[in-house]
């Protein structure tokens, strides 16, 4: 049951990491206040690192959400343990929810994030690919973990048509 989780915390990670390590080597500085206003200038890229910080909050469509849905579903037999998961993963949402809006999105710098070409290309690609794997299995869980509490297989079985092959001729009333 942990594997999603650990594939979505993996992703998670990987992409924050990236994104910090791009934006503290472009200011050389890990000081929140030289940091914000990011979101201002580089709205994409700023964007792309908005999808695993909306997957560790576990909003619904991204891979967090569904790990998180799943860790839920298999606690809920004790009330007291879920209850308390519920909350975890509440607080830790809306502390990461917190720290992107307080590092990317404080007063605006325009001298801070203007003076360099950045981010690469191949970062806003690794970036990218990142988010998209984050926001397709978080919207389509099944072609990760087919047996996922939230994938309806039954829908997915073929259905039999009933056909009837009539060959009398019909009475019209």
């Amino acid at each position: 049951p942990g594997l999603i989780m650990l594939i979505a915390a993996g992703l998670e990670g990987c992409s924050l990491f990236l994104f910090a390590g791009v934006i503290c080597h472009a200011r050389a500085s890990q000081r929140i206040l030289e940091l914000s206003g990011l979101w201002r200038t580089h709205p994409f890229f700023t964007g792309l690192a908005f999808a695993a910080v909306a997957s560790a909050a576990a909003v619904p469509g991204t891979l967090g959400f569904v790990a998180v849905m799943q860790i839920l579903q298999n606690v809920s037999d004790d009330w007291l343990f879920a209850g308390l998961t519920a909350l975890g993963v509440l607080l830790t949402g809306m502390s990461m929810l917190w720290v992107f809006r307080r590092v990317l999105g404080g007063s605006f710098q325009a001298a801070v994030w203007t003076d360099d070409a950045w981010p690469r290309p191949r970062q806003v690609v690794a970036q990218l690919l990142i988010a998209v794997v984050i926001l397709a299995f978080g919207m389509f869980p099944g072609f990760l973990y087919p047996s996922h509490p939230m994938v309806d297989n039954s829908k997915c079985v073929s259905v039999e048509i009933e056909t009837h092959v009539d060959d009398r001729p019909k009475v019209l009333p």
